[in-house]
């Protein structure tokens, strides 16, 4: 049986893998680092390092 599995931070789709499958993979949408495990049918998934952003006026008209 295939699984998935998401960033636990933003959600994005990461890989799709069956009974054993290990990986570490990086976000392509948020940049985090995440560690996902396929075991038993148990699909884990953590966040191995965090990316902090910042949204700060990107460009943005402010009115004063």
């Amino acid at each position: 049986m295939k699984y998935y599995a998401s960033c636990p931070v933003c959600a994005h789709k990461l890989m799709k893998g069956e009974n054993g499958t290990q990986a570490d993979i990086r976000c392509a949408r948020c940049k985090n680092l995440v560690r996902i495990r396929i075991v038993d049918d148990i699909v884990t998934v953590n966040l191995i390092e965090s990316i902090s952003t910042t949204t700060e006026n990107k460009g943005r008209h402010c009115p004063s």
